[in-house]
Formats: structure tokens, C-alpha cells, sequence
């Protein structure tokens, strides 16, 4: 499995915006640590950093299960 958001990733992420690609990441295990209390579970700052930056350039998607409240 490649991690896209790391640095030595950076082609692959210039690649696939020429080939005018979505990126959809999950949140919970993904984006966020998996946490018994779902209620806890949050994104490191590093993370929404990376997050940030990618869906500055690329077209972004954030799936989860939850509800839009939670």
C-alpha cells in the first residue's frame, strides 16, 4: 500500500491529477485512528495539513459511514 500523502509520493500525486483523478479517503482507520469511543475519533493536525494540501490541487472526498452531524 503507498501512503500518497508522503513526501516520497509526490509523483504519483502529480500523476494522477493529469489523469484528472478523485481522491477519496476514508475517515475512520484512514484519516483518523480507529478509537473504541467513535465519538473521540479525530485527525492528527499533521494529517489535516497533508488533507488540506491535496484537496487544494485535486478534487477531494472525505467517505464515511457516519452521519454529516457527526
Amino acid at each position: 500500500m503507498r501512503h500518497l500523502l508522503a513526501r516520497e509520493h509526490a509523483g504519483v500525486l502529480a500523476e494522477l491529477a493529469a489523469r484528472r483523478t478523485l481522491v477519496a479517503l476514508d475517515y475512520d482507520g484512514t484519516l483518523a485512528p480507529i478509537v473504541v469511543d467513535r465519538d473521540r475519533a479525530a485527525m492528527r493536525a499533521r494529517t489535516a495539513t497533508l488533507l488540506r494540501a491535496v484537496a487544494e490541487r485535486y478534487p477531494t472526498a472525505v467517505v464515511s459511514g457516519r452521519a454529516v452531524a457527526d
